[in-house]
């Protein structure tokens, strides 16, 4: 739909972000399946899957809504206007993108920059919320293997994997978001 509203066309982009995620209005998620090229006059955006579906969205016809979830800031591109699709993206793609074009970027506040302290503030958040869904589903299992008369496992096994996932998604976040 969005390629017929806004065809593709040949221009040279300033930046290119590739394999980044977003969701398309709120169920299509793409996880690290969206390639960005941030063109002089608009957005090109080039889905990897399915392929063939690139649009580009000229600069007048892009607004821009900053939305602050659990997980971390969140940039809603809205296409058209009226608005004919929406694609939701983490905000530090958008600081990306906007810092390509500051001139013609649809958005007029300031960008805060992208400091050490709230990378690690971000990060922070998502694994204590990260932490406590995971301990809710250890202490259910502790619970139902004693509830059966049978002996619950390990304590390590159940606290181990999350050190271990919550090491590497942290470290994964804050390298992506740093570059």
């Amino acid at each position: 739909m969005l390629a017929a509203d806004f065809p593709d066309r040949p221009e040279t982009p300033i930046l290119k972000l590739k394999w980044e995620s977003g969701s398309f209005g709120n169920s299509t998620r793409l996880g690290r399946l969206i390639d960005f090229h941030v063109c002089p006059s608009g957005l090109r955006v080039k889905p990897v899957l399915p392929p063939g579906r690139t649009f580009f969205v000229p600069w007048q016809h892009l607004r821009l809504e900053r939305l602050h979830r659990t997980y971390g800031d969140v940039a809603a591109l809205r296409f058209g206007d009226p608005e004919v699709g929406r694609l939701n993206v983490m905000g530090h793609v958008a600081n990306r993108m906007a810092r390509a074009v500051p001139a013609r970027w649809p958005e007029t506040a300031p960008l805060q920059d992208e400091t050490r302290a709230h990378a690690l503030f971000v990060i922070a958040r998502a694994w204590v919320l990260f932490s406590v869904l995971w301990l809710a589903m250890a202490g259910f299992v502790l619970w139902s293997s004693s509830s059966k008369g049978g002996s619950p496992p390990p304590l390590a096994i159940v606290l181990v994997p999350l050190g271990i996932s919550a090491a590497v998604s942290i470290l994964a976040y804050y390298r992506r978001v740093k570059r």
